[in-house]
């Protein structure tokens, strides 16, 4: 248990520092070029769906689904729901949470835009624990935390990768109740 709380917190500082780097270095344009008037997002509703692995689950690492839908109130800043499905051979996990997403501005020419996000929702896990000890099922808060970047392939669909760490309380019967995933996650992205 104290060696999973060591990683995780690493991972914490880890995407702490990636998010002041990318702050720092990706400023807000002072003024709109003709190539970002073409890259507004504000008013738009952008669909992702994810796949990838979901690392210290209760049952291990599990496979994960994540389907999102990003509102932008303005060009940078959008909200929506993120749901996340997780599966092992024992374990269904189902999560769902509102997110807040801040993209960074980049240069015109570029077609990467990093972004950060954070989210509160609710999560829950039913978890087989073999034949002579049954099931265990657990609902818990869920604060998902990430850190991601976006490639344009062509105006409305991107490609993205998100390095998401879900906290939660989960119950796992064998550590006790704080339960910590770090998600890879490699998607595409559609603007409507």
């Amino acid at each position: 248990m104290y060696d999973e709380e060591k990683e995780m917190k690493r991972y914490g500082f880890l995407l702490l520092v990636l998010c002041s780097m990318m702050f720092f270095y990706f400023s807000p344009a002072k003024a709109q070029t003709p190539a970002q008037a073409q890259e507004r997002r504000s008013g738009h509703f952008t669909l992702g769906v994810d796949v990838g692995p979901a690392f210290g689950t209760i049952d291990g690492t599990a496979a994960n689904i994540g389907l999102s839908g990003d509102y932008y109130a303005s060009d940078n800043l959008s909200f929506g729901p993120l749901l996340q499905l997780g599966f092992t051979g024992d374990l269904t996990q189902i999560a769902l949470s509102g997110q807040l997403k801040y993209t960074f501005e980049v240069p015109p020419a570029s077609p990467f835009r990093p972004n950060v996000q954070i989210g509160l929702g609710f999560i829950n896990a039913d978890h087989d624990l073999g034949s002579f000890r049954g099931s265990k099922n657990d609902t818990s808060y869920i604060v998902p935390v990430g850190l991601g970047f976006e490639y344009k392939v062509q105006a409305g669909f991107y490609v993205s990768t998100t390095a998401l760490i879900n906290y939660t309380n989960l119950d796992n019967s064998d550590e006790g109740h704080w339960q910590n995933t770090l998600n890879l996650l490699f998607g595409v992205r559609i603007t409507l």
